[in-house]
């Protein structure tokens, strides 16, 4: 449960507990060490153990953000291969496209400017 802005208590959204019973687990389990010391030893265990869980996990999510680095390199390589090819791709389709259009036009040219000659660029 938070503090709304004008100071009143939010609501829990439905399926949220009311209370944080993990935090008053913790709490209760704090003063009952206080007041009794033969729990203090255990309450120093499992707080040790806490801090050796989140070292792990630490450890494990810098693992994972090294995967997601490489992962997002690999990515980035990759899209640029993609886009090289396809740039090489349109560059030889439109040369293809403009030889074919200068064989025809040259084509055309020829048959219209000497009908005689069809296929025969030297006179002769």
């Amino acid at each position: 449960m938070t503090m709304a802005e004008n100071g009143e208590a939010e609501r829990p959204e439905e399926g949220e507990p009311a209370v944080d019973t993990a935090a008053t687990a913790i709490a209760a389990g704090l003063d009952a060490a206080r007041a009794d010391p033969s729990l203090s030893q255990p309450v120093a265990d499992f707080f040790r153990a806490q801090r050796e869980l989140i070292e792990a996990q630490k450890h494990h999510l810098h693992s994972q953000l090294q995967q997601l680095r490489l992962r997002t390199i690999g990515e980035a390589a990759r899209l640029a291969l993609q886009g090289i090819s396809l740039a090489a791709v349109l560059a030889v389709v439109v040369m293809v496209g403009l030889a074919v259009r200068d064989a025809w036009a040259t084509t055309v040219w020829w048959s219209r400017a000497s009908p005689r000659r069809q296929g025969s660029p030297n006179p002769g």
